[in-house]
């Protein structure tokens, strides 16, 4: 597939609601996430601390959001139609870091667990880089990311980031 068709926009929460509706429904649970999925109203929550950006080809074809954890620091995340290409998803990712990074922001991250290899190897190629292990025990920052389970809270997740 082509990227010259595709275009980026900011997606709001009051206006765009059956677009969140859409990419919401893509969401099925993953085998890496055992617990309890994100709640509609929190995945549609209008905070001001977020960006969600949708991808389109005249169709929505994917939704990133980016939460803003500290000043000018994001950590990231996406849910694609089923079918989308690499191809696409990719340059969506890569367009959204350099405009942040064009407009100000420090960072974007994103926190994967690390048996997840498909997923690392996605944010290497949009440009994101390995930082560090950690190992997450605490509840509420689990459940914040929407990645709580009981099978992965004493797990290791890698965190990799796009810099200024």
């Amino acid at each position: 597939m082509s990227t010259n068709n595709l275009t980026l926009r900011l997606l709001d929460p009051t206006t765009d609601l059956d677009l969140y509706r859409q990419a919401f429904a893509w969401r099925k649970p993953k085998a890496h996430i055992s617990g309890p999925q994100m709640a509609f109203e929190a995945f549609s929550a209008d905070k001001p601390t977020r960006l969600t950006i949708g991808l389109f080809n005249g169709e929505l074809q994917a939704v990133y959001f980016l939460r803003e954890f500290e000043p000018k620091c994001y950590e990231s995340h996406f849910t694609s139609r089923k079918g989308v290409s690499r191809e696409v998803l990719v340059w969506g990712a890569k367009r959204i870091i350099e405009l942040l990074l064009e407009n100000g922001a420090a960072e974007i991250c994103a926190l994967i667990l690390a048996g997840n290899r498909p997923l690392r190897r996605f944010v290497v190629d949009i440009g994101m880089t390995q930082e560090s292990q950690i190992l997450f025990t605490c509840v509420k920052t689990l459940q914040e990311s929407n990645i709580f389970s009981p099978r992965n809270q004493r797990e290791m997740f890698i965190k990799y980031a796009a810099r200024a």
